[in-house]
Parts: structure tokens; C-alpha cells; sequence
């Protein structure tokens, strides 16, 4: 799990970086204090995490979904970067995969 948080944190940093964000004006707009979390001493809690994501307009849970398949070697980390650097592109694809995910994580999870 640590691995994907740092895979978590990478996206955010590039993100930021991308969008042409400084710390502070995450800090100051959005109310989360990255530099702490961008040099590794803090973890984003899920509050933060939530914060950051909608900030960035990415979704929280293929953001973490995406990490997690770095971990297990299903995706490179490049591979992760391109996807959460051009997530508008994958963004409505993202949406159908999710609802369909959700309603067979529904159905085992409901299933008697």
C-alpha cells in the first residue's frame, strides 16, 4: 500500500506541475498544504486526497485504481502518468468502466 501512495503522490505532484500550480496556490485556494505530502514526511488523508482530486478534476477512485495496477505490475508507472496527465481524454470511457465496475462490485457483494 505505501507504493501506491507514493504512486498517488507522484500523480498529484505532476498534476500540479502540469497545470501550472504552485504549492501555495494549492494551499491557499484549496486549503491543503502539499509540501509536506510532495516530500514524503505526510500522507494525504482522504479528506486531502478528496480536496486534491476534485481540484485536479480527477477521479479519486481510478486514481487509485490505476496505482494499485502499478503495484501489481499490470501498468508501468509512464503508462499511469499519461493516463492521469491526459484524463480528460480517458475521462467518459473512465465513467462507463466505473458504473459497470460498481454495479458487479453491487451484485457480489449483495449476493446471497
Amino acid at each position: 500500500m505505501q507504493t501506491t501512495i507514493k504512486h498517488i503522490v507522484t500523480s498529484f505532484v505532476n498534476l500540479r506541475r502540469t497545470q501550472g500550480l504552485t504549492q501555495e496556490y494549492v494551499r491557499d485556494n484549496w486549503h491543503v498544504d502539499v509540501s509536506n505530502i510532495e516530500n514524503g514526511r505526510n500522507y494525504p488523508g482522504l479528506t486531502n486526497y478528496l480536496k486534491l482530486c476534485k481540484g485536479y478534476q480527477i477521479s479519486g477512485g481510478w486514481l487509485l485504481i490505476l496505482s494499485e495496477m502499478v503495484d501489481d505490475q499490470q501498468l508501468s508507472i509512464d503508462e499511469m502518468e499519461y493516463i492521469v496527465d491526459n484524463w480528460d481524454q480517458f475521462d467518459e470511457y473512465a465513467h462507463f468502466l466505473s458504473d459497470g465496475f460498481t454495479r458487479i462490485t453491487k451484485a457480489k457483494f449483495y449476493k446471497k
